[in-house]
């Protein structure tokens, strides 16, 4: 066996959308493929280049050039690697469900194009990566991954990467990354020169003896003759065996020569090898916004719901869930979803999500309809889904068209009965269109008012009142379709024309005037469908919420609000009291890291505040406040310092507290006038706590709260941050939807809808630790060479106008109090309450899912259907510990498999069905599959 192996990949690493708009570097790509497809048929020694890991350039490519034979030959004979990957995603800024669908499809149109995708975890460029990424992995059959960004400094380049739940894959680090070796030299002499350079750097922690040289960077077109090169190369240097290979045949020469492969268990987030860029997190938060409403109505309401409609009708909705998740999916590449792009590439993605949450909705309201089948103008029936795990108590609120200014009472199968209160009016009632028609023609109007669909509204509502010869037709127009008979009532009118004297119809089309309303019921279980009788009615019942000149106060906590406008939530239970403030600091930084002002501090003091009280009822009451800034306008020309010239900036919050709940609910929104800065709500736990937890894919990470320090000065091997340069090791820190704070057994959960940046701090002086969002980043670049917290460029150093998120913001939030420890997973349960609320909607009949889940503490990823009939649930064990996953299937489930994430049946030995009780055990972190097969 010689010496040194060499196995060289060329490749091209592809950003579809970045410092270029899309369709120019579509462009771009057409004639890299086009060129590859010339070389590769030109030179038959030039036998392997890997497509960047990613499917959907073969789709753009088609969708502008049309199908190329040659092209889809030389995918067949794999000659050209395509996947496993639809999108290079971020890892951090997109749900576990969307990673998992991202590589599903990949795998899927790998084989549209006739090819077995690459059974490699190609993961290049991540912004670090998330723990739970080798289960992922594995539930596709690859058991290994190639990273870069985010590995610590380990004494080799290969180790065991583990997840929670005992999955590992081998993980290998990239020393040059994907992108520091092109353009090679033809000369063999030079070529060998450049090779012992190389490997010089790669050999420092890696005695395996054959290594990968992945020829390519970003957007690199291929290098004609490489081929040769290495042929000529290797005549002259016969101690080293060089070739051009594939991925897979690299790893599997390396398992030969491992021996002792050293352990890694969770998330990689380091930054002492290469930068892993953490201001992504909160550049352009609006599109996390977006993002994170497309996702939850995808996967949380759209998907389950859809799947009860099919189960009920046999109408197929696979084809639209495709099409939306296709559109999701092209906003997650890491360029795309971290904000680090051109002004014109992030537009795009708003169109795209606008079109997404569109369909999504219509979708939605139209499964509710068919499902509810309201055929009364005062449906008697509430159905609420919860997709979140059981919540004792439960919190409903919803926006109600029907019942107007009533006073309701809900009652549950219990017979107990709650207040379901008026939460502040959303809209008056409006007439939209009147007219007198004669009778003789009124078959006219009734052809047209017999729509589903009147004005963008549904009929919702009707009554008639006869006035001598002329009969008022009054028909109410809501904002979601309820399948309300329209057609039956107007049919009954034409009857009534023709046997009484009525000389004149007048039609009056009006919207109904609309509220938000609130009800805390004693338990509300799930994942699962309740139902609730609803009536008109008033309960005399005393409200345990007290307000006063104080604040608000609960059973378990009071809220009292500062004069300097801050708020402290007192833990009754536990004595703890949480200050709640607002801090903005000048940012000189870019899109990818923030840099603060040289001895700039934090402004937390409002010019002025002001606060009232909101709607109030017996299960809720609510503080509205304004907080006045007038904070400096910009970075002076300088930007050394923030700008003398001062701008107002008004926040606006409304604090929701309810009977019952140990949870403290913010809707915070402002008008950003300001540039070159970062806004952030923190919140101060009265304890020194030297780590937090923060939700990430599938799994609460343990993230240690350490001072903001650059990292040492890199060594002569460390080449990426020789080229690329160091940043500092930041208190920020992505998220998935919430983090937490635990000592002694309490603590507190911050959730948010959207927010992706949490920052944590301790403070050694007034023994506190802070938790905070960022709320808003304002930069004016894409990437800048001058930043005090990172070294070198990261990306092109274009000015950006966009970035700076001059526009309006609102954000949900909310503080949670909890007791017992974080590692049962009971804080997701919690959180989730919060991030993904129950949906209610009026029916005629009750409604359940094909089963029931048994385990309070399990958590449904997913539903939605599959093939052949099958309903596909995903499960996951938020919990450090072994936990039961029971279900109570229904008479209509025929069977139940255990399915990988490819969704292909697998053995699992202790999944037990006795009767219609399933059990299996899910080890700690673990995601488990099933299918389900439906008896329609």
């Amino acid at each position: 066996m010689p010496e040194v192996k060499l196995i060289f990949l060329p490749h091209t690493h592809w950003d579809r959308e970045w410092y270029l708009p899309f369709e120019v570097f579509r462009e771009k790509l057409v004639e890299l493929i086009d060129r590859l497809v010339e070389i590769m048929s030109n030179e038959p020694d030039y036998e392997h280049f890997l497509l960047d890991g990613q499917t959907i350039i073969l789709e753009d490519y088609q969708e502008t050039k049309g199908e190329n034979p040659e092209l889809l030959q030389l995918i067949k004979e794999e000659r050209i690697r395509i996947g496993p990957w639809y999108v290079l995603p971020d890892e951090f800024l997109v749900s576990g469900e969307s990673l998992i669908r991202n590589l599903k499809r990949g795998f899927e149109l790998s084989r549209r194009f006739g090819a077995e995708p690459v059974k490699v975890g190609y993961l290049p460029d991540m912004f670090g990566h998330i723990s739970q990424m080798p289960q992922i992995l594995r539930g596709f059959g690859i058991d290994s991954a190639l990273v870069w960004r985010g590995v610590p400094a380990m004494e080799k380049n290969q180790f065991r990467w583990q997840s929670r739940d005992g999955s590992s894959v081998l993980g290998v680090y990239l020393p040059l990354g994907y992108g520091f070796i092109f353009n090679l030299p033809e000369s063999p002499d030079e070529f060998l020169a450049r090779m012992n350079l190389f490997l010089s750097l790669i050999r420092a922690q890696d005695e395996s003896g054959v290594y990968l040289i992945l020829v390519g960077t970003d957007h690199c077109p291929p290098e004609p003759g490489l081929a040769r090169v290495i042929r000529e190369a290797s005549e002259l240097q016969r101690e080293w065996q060089m070739e051009l290979g594939t991925l897979e045949g690299y790893l599997e020469e390396l398992k030969s020569r491992l021996h002792e492969i050293p352990p890694f268990q969770g998330e990689l987030r380091s930054n002492a090898r290469t930068q892993i860029l953490p201001g992504v997190s909160s550049a352009r938060l609006y599109l996390k916004e977006m993002n994170h409403r497309a996702e939850a109505l995808l996967e949380k309401y759209l998907e389950p719901i859809i799947c009860l409609n099919w189960l009920g009708s046999g109408e197929d909705p696979r084809g639209r869930l495709d099409y939306l998740w296709r559109l999701l999916l092209s906003n997650h590449p890491h360029d795309s979803i971290c904000g680090c792009s051109i002004d014109p590439v992030h537009r795009e993605m708003e169109t795209r999500y606008e079109k997404i949450l569109q369909l999504s909705q219509t979708l939605l309201e139209n499964a509710l309809a068919r499902l509810g089948q309201v055929r009364s103008s005062r449906p008697g029936l509430i159905l609420v889904w919860n997709p979140a795990p059981s919540a004792s108590p439960g919190l409903i609120a919803f926006e109600d068209d029907l019942f107007g200014n009533q006073e309701m009472i809900l009652e549950d199968e219990r017979g107990r009965k709650y207040p379901l209160e008026r939460a502040g009016r959303t809209g008056k009632e409006e007439t939209l269109y009147q007219i007198e028609v004669p009778a003789g023609f009124a078959w006219i109007a009734f052809g047209y008012f017999s729509q589903d669909q009147i004005f963008g509204y549904f009929p919702n509502s009707f009554r008639t009142q006869r006035e001598g010869e002329k009969l008022l037709i009054e028909i109410g127009l809501g904002s979601r379709p309820l399948c309300f008979p329209i057609k039956e009532e107007l049919s009954k009118i034409k009857e009534v024309i023709g046997e009484e004297r009525i000389s004149t119809l007048v039609f009056r089309l009006f919207r109904q005037s609309s509220f938000m309303r609130i009800a805390v019921v004693d338990d509300l279980p799930g994942p699962a469908i309740s139902s609730f009788r609803i009536r008109k009615g008033r309960l005399d019942l005393e409200s345990e919420i007290t307000r006063s000149e104080a604040g608000l106060e609960n059973r378990w906590l009071k809220i009292s609000l500062a004069e300097s406008g801050q708020a402290r939530i007192l833990d009754k239970e536990s004595g703890k009291e949480i200050l709640v403030e607002f801090s903005d600091r000048g940012d000189r930084g870019d899109s990818y890291n923030f840099d603060p002002v040289p001895d700039d501090q934090p402004i937390t003091r409002a010019d002025k505040f002001r606060y009232k009280f909101g709607p109030a009822g017996k299960s809720f009451a609510t503080l509205d406040l304004k907080h006045l800034y007038r904070l400096p306008a910009s970075l002076d020309s300088s930007r050394a310092r923030r700008s003398r010239k001062k701008a107002p900036l008004l926040v606006k919050s409304r604090i929701c507290l309810y009977s019952g709940l140990r949870r403290v609910d913010f809707k915070t929104s402002f008008e950003n006038t300001i540039k070159d800065h970062r806004l952030q709500v923190d919140f101060w736990y009265p304890a020194l706590i030297d780590h937090y937890r923060a939700e990430t894919g599938f799994d609460l990470v343990k993230r240690k709260i350490e001072q903001e320090s650059m990292p040492p000065p890199p060594s002569l091997s460390d080449i990426a941050r020789l080229i690329l340069g160091s940043e500092v090791n930041y208190a920020s820190s992505p998220i998935q939807n919430f983090a937490c704070l635990e000592k002694e057994g309490r603590g507190m959960i911050l959730a948010g809808k959207g927010l992706k940046e949490i920052s944590a701090e301790r403070d050694q002086d007034r023994n506190r630790t802070r938790l905070s969002f960022t709320l808003c980043r304002s930069i004016g670049y894409l990437a800048r060479a001058d930043l005090a917290f990172r070294t070198g460029l990261a990306g092109p150093p274009l000015e950006l106008s966009d970035a700076q998120c001059l526009r309006r913001l609102t954000w949900d939030y909310s503080l949670i109090l909890f007791s017992g420890a974080v590692e049962t997973g009971a804080v997701f349960g919690s959180a989730y309450q919060f991030v993904f609320p129950p949906l209610a909607f009026f029916a005629e009949s009750k409604l359940s899912l094909p089963f029931r889940v048994r385990s309070s503490k399990i958590l449904l990823s997913a539903l939605y259907p599959g093939e052949n009939c099958r309903v596909i649930a995903r499960f996951f064990n938020p919990s450090f510990q072994p936990e039961r996953l029971e279900l109570e299937l229904r008479e209509e489930v025929s069977s139940v498999q255990a399915v990988n994430l490819k969704e292909k049946e697998i053995s699992r030995s202790d999944l037990k069905l006795r009767g219609n009780k399933l059990e299996t055990v899910l080890q700690p972190g673990e995601i488990c599959t099933l299918a389900m097969e439906i008896a329609l």
